[in-house]
């Protein structure tokens, strides 16, 4: 009787599920869970302190005047300039960097419009993809280049779904100039489509060339200039794959401790055979990630460490194979689909709702401060050189770095930044010198800090003059987004 029960209670579960994009109550309820992040992700939004990573690209393109700078920064950024060019846009109209997050968030909504009204999946499955992690929150709230190399590649699917492959080409290519890991992923999803068919890419010839054409322009634009950081200058000693797989658990918010090798390896095996089901074991889909991984992998060895962040697009790409693919058809294969992207859609939802008690970054508040007291005309000293770039951001205005012997607001990434800092100290004594070399007799030193050192002190005395610790900047997410100001006064000779 018991056996009867259960195996009724299964079958009709089983015909709800198989007949839910049939039921209406079950695109309503999507609607309105779509509707109901969209929502968070405003809240979200609103609340978020922007830092440098994402102000790094809004100071490069307010202080870009020519075609030659732009050229110049893109060689030290490694982006090409779609996203820089876009902000310089939107700065021909506002110089507040709000503006940025609206763009950035405006593009975020469209993803997820798209993705809940046109992605070829489950209704199950897609209420946890537009709620994971990635999509949500990583390239959206965050205001980054990848939410506008996302975009464009969700209309180019689009796009192919309704019989314009030459629209399709052209988006892909467009999507390569947000980012070089974006570009990767429409190289994946061409690749995918070459492993399918020869024969359908040559009938569309005209539109592969475009592609190829717009993917060459994007690396030319983002080739690294000579004094460009390399891997040897951002980090020491050997890069492991074991540390790649461990940033890759966490891109899928997989509650993942393990540090050994072992346990990285482990990881691994089982999320490759999670994803080949969920692309069907299609063999042009598992090509298409296998070439993206070892890429990712080449970039994380050879040019760039990869961050958790960065491997988020990992899961973005396995959304456009399975659509692109259509491998999810099948109901074991969306089964799986869903179990991958169960976690990152938990994850998503946790921080939609979660409370921001702590800004990520202190930068607005120190724009803020030296805005009331009308400290902007000041002479401003900061060390290291992208300290400043998030309080450069809000306030906009530019600091004097020892470090290049100019003014700035954003660094540059060259083998320069890659030097051992100088102590407190040393720091304090090079502010004065840049003090007095500018006829200056007062000003002001920013400094960022972790709050886990001793070396700072209330005032800091040197053969040249004092610096006088005037303000503390508390509290950060990113922990060297903190900040300490400085007064700086040079001895009166006598």
């Amino acid at each position: 009787m018991q056996a009867s029960v259960i195996r009724n209670a299964v079958k009709v579960l089983a015909d709800f599920v198989l007949r839910a994009e049939e039921n209406r109550w079950v695109k309503v309820a999507l609607v309105l869970w779509g509707l109901c992040l969209a929502s968070l992700m405003v809240w979200q939004s609103v609340h978020h302190v922007m830092w440098r990573d994402e102000l790094q690209a809004f100071v490069v393109a307010r202080d870009a005047h020519s075609l030659a700078d732009f050229w110049t920064a893109m060689g030290f950024e490694g982006f090409p300039a779609l996203w820089f060019g876009l902000l310089k846009g939107l700065q021909l109209v506002t110089a507040n960097p709000a503006a940025m997050q609206g763009l950035h968030l405006a593009l975020a909504l469209g993803s997820l419009f798209a993705l809940a009204r046109f992605a070829p999946f489950h209704p199950f499955l897609k209420a946890v993809v537009i709620a994971a992690y990635p999509f949500v929150f990583q390239y959206a709230v965050v205001s980054r280049c990848y939410a506008i190399g996302i975009v464009l590649i969700i209309a180019a699917l689009v796009a192919r779904d309704k019989g314009k492959p030459s629209l399709y080409w052209l988006l892909l290519g467009l999507a390569g100039h947000s980012t070089i890991l974006v570009m990767c992923l429409s190289c994946m999803l061409a690749f995918e489509r070459f492993v399918t068919s020869p024969r359908q890419l040559w009938k569309e010839k005209g539109g592969v060339v475009l592609f190829t054409a717009l993917v060459a322009l994007a690396v030319l634009c983002a080739f690294p200039h000579p004094d460009r950081m390399g891997i040897t200058d951002i980090i020491q000693g050997e890069r492991t794959p074991w540390s790649f797989f461990q940033m890759l658990s966490i891109a899928f918010m997989v509650p993942w401790q393990g540090q050994a090798a072992s346990g990285s390896l482990l990881f691994f095996g089982g999320f490759l055979l999670v994803a080949a089901t969920a692309l069907g074991f299609r063999l042009s889909a598992l090509a298409g990630l296998v070439s993206c991984l070892i890429v990712f992998m080449g970039v994380d060895h050879f040019s760039y460490p990869m961050a958790a962040y960065h491997l988020m697009l990992v899961p973005v790409g396995i959304v456009f194979l399975m659509w692109q693919a259509r491998t999810t058809m099948r109901p074991f294969a969306a089964m799986a689909a869903f179990v991958l992207f169960l976690f990152p859609a938990i994850a998503g939802a946790n921080i939609l709702t979660s409370v921001p008690l702590i800004p990520y970054s202190q930068g607005q508040n120190v724009a803020g401060w030296i805005k009331a007291e009308g400290l902007q005309n000041d002479f401003w000293v900061t060390m290291p050189d992208y300290t400043a770039t998030t309080v450069a951001g809000y306030a906009g205005m530019k600091f004097f770095s020892p470090q290049c012997h100019c003014l700035m607001a954003a660094p540059r990434w060259s083998k320069m930044n890659a030097a051992v800092p100088p102590t407190v100290s040393e720091t304090v004594d090079q502010a004065l010198a840049a003090l007095q070399g500018h006829g200056q007799d007062k000003g002001w030193l920013l400094l960022g800090h972790s709050w886990s050192a001793d070396q700072y002190k209330p005032t800091i005395q040197a053969a040249s003059g004092t610096a006088a610790l005037t303000r503390a900047f508390q509290g950060a997410v990113i922990g060297n987004e903190q900040y300490l100001v400085y007064r700086l006064t040079l001895k009166k000779e006598e």
